[in-house]
């Protein structure tokens, strides 16, 4: 499913949102994509997005975002992301930035 692996870059893009891409958000990501069933390579992931958005981050953000429609998806998105933005043992601005950013475009529900 493509909303899945869409998640997975979503996931990608909050783990970099600090400039810094700590080997624990690496390995939560595929063991994430692992639970998922999706073949996932995070610094592949990274570059792609890179190239595709020339650093424009919340453009990138905006379009992973658009292309999760699944209800299912989205709370298990969120559920991760919470799980994500914890795994280096520190929260930083722009990870809640970033978790602000998800709440705005798909509602306080998912929250």
């Amino acid at each position: 499913m493509v909303e899945k692996t869409n998640s997975l870059y979503l996931l990608a893009l909050l783990a970099m949102s600090d400039y810094h891409l700590d080997p624990k958000e690496t390995s939560k990501i595929i063991k994430i994509s692992k639970e998922l069933g999706k073949e996932f390579y995070v610094h592949d992931a990274i570059e792609e997005i890179n190239k595709k958005f020339r650093d424009d981050f919340d453009a990138a953000c905006d379009f992973y975002m658009s292309n999760i429609d699944d209800e299912k998806i989205r709370k298990a998105s969120i559920k991760y992301m919470h799980e994500l933005a914890v795994a280096d043992a520190h929260l930083d601005e722009k990870e809640v930035r970033f978790l602000e950013k998800v709440k705005a475009k798909w509602g306080k529900q998912y929250f």
